[in-house]
Order: structure tokens, then sequence, then C-alpha cells
């Protein structure tokens, strides 16, 4: 693979952990990015049998300054940095009725805005050294809204069209740009606001990690754009 140094957003858990152990396993080095400190060392301890970097940053995604402060924290503990992988976000339950204002500004900032303004500052390193990829954890909401979770779907639309003009600003300097859009996956945020159907049925963190692995492994002569990968037993949005 020729992808080395990474940052992981949302690596406290879920999906983002799960592609740190995936990637780790692929010998990167990783600046995991999440605000539970306790969550990102068990992630970095999970992924200590691998004998890379591993470096735990409790920064708080949800506001500008945690944000402006990423890019140059990993690059002064990893050196440089080729992939960016965006799992952070945060799923509510609510209709249209349900929206206020605090619940809109708290999902758009963190799924949308802030995954943004470090998608757009990553790119703008990545540019002159003419490589790197940028990985977005979308989901199938975005290519069906979903009534029960209006502001998430909403913010992940959103999100699918940030991800369209990342991919054409950087295509001429060979960045490649990539969105997954998970069907139901088993995550704390989905025990937390109801599932549609039993565990069982659910894909798995590690299912997902494994669409990033395959990702980053595609030739540098092809890029998938969208990856969409459903749970064979609860194909639904």
């Amino acid at each position: 693979m020729n992808y080395k140094n990474a940052i992981i957003t949302g690596a406290s858990s879920g999906i983002g952990r799960a592609a740190a152990q995936a990637l780790a396993a692929q010998g990167m080095n990783l600046f995991l990015c999440a605000r539970s400190l306790e969550g990102l060392q068990r992630t970095a301890d999970l992924c200590s049998k691998y004998e890379n970097r591993y470096i735990p940053y409790s920064v708080d995604l949800n506001n500008s300054e945690g944000i402006a402060s990423v890019l140059p924290a990993a690059l002064s503990t990893l050196g440089s940095i080729d992939t960016l992988i965006n799992c952070a976000g945060i799923y509510p339950s609510d209709g249209i009725d349900g929206i206020t204002d605090p619940l809109w500004d708290k999902v758009m900032n963190l799924n949308l805005k802030n995954t943004f303004f470090l998608s757009r500052d990553v790119l703008a390193y990545m540019k002159p050294r003419k490589k790197g990829y940028i990985i977005y954890i979308n989901s199938t909401v975005a290519l069906g809204a979903k009534p029960s979770v209006s502001t998430y779907s909403i913010s992940k639309y959103g999100l699918a069209g940030a991800a369209a003009a990342m991919y054409e600003e950087g295509k001429p300097y060979q960045i490649r740009v990539s969105s997954i859009y998970p069907g139901v996956t088993s995550t704390d945020s989905l025990h937390q606001n109801g599932m549609p159907c039993s565990p069982e049925q659910c894909m798995l963190p590690e299912d997902i990690a494994s669409c990033i692995s395959f990702l980053l492994q595609t030739p540098e002569r092809m890029i998938i754009r969208d990856l969409v990968p459903w749970a064979s037993a609860y194909d639904k949005i």
C-alpha cells in the first residue's frame, strides 16, 4: 500500500476504531482524533500489537479551534500525512418538527461544516505533494432521506456535495477522494437511537473498515468515487 500516515476522526469508537485497527494491520501510522481520550487510548491499545505509531489526540471536533489544530498537530508528530479518514459524526433521532436551532448547529457543525474544513486544510497540504487520499464515511440516508433522522439526513446530503467538490479540486493534483455510504451498521449511536432491525441483521464496524482498506489498496490509475455497502439481511435505508 502506498499510504503510510493517516488522520482518522471519530477514532474512539465504532467505525473510526475499526478503521484504525484495519489500517494498523496494514502498517500505517495513525493520528487518532476524537473527544474521548479514554476511548482513543483504548483504540491505540488495540492497535499496539502492530509496530507502528499511534497518536491519540483528544480534541473537540465540534468547534473551529479544535478542527484548525488537527493538521498541525498531526504533522508535528508524524511528519507527513497522506490519508484522511473522516469518521466523526453524530446521529440524533428527530423528525422535521423536532429540529431546534441548537440541534441543527450541533449536527451540521460536526457532520458537515467541520468535516469540510478539516478536509480543506488537508487538501491544501496535499496539493503541492500531488498525492493523498481523502475518504468520507457517509450513509445511505444521503441516497434517500429517512424521516426519523431528518437533521442527520440533511447533513449527509451536504457531505456528499462536499466530497464531490473535494474530488474535483483534488483531481488535477492526483489526490483521490471517495465516499462510503454504509447501510445499517451496529454502532453505539445506532443502538442509542433505536435500531431498525435486529443486531444480527446489521453490518459491523469491521465491515466498513474493510471497505476503507479496499479503497486504499486500489491501483492509483483508478478511483472508486462512491462505495455503497449494504447489510445483506437488511438492505433498507
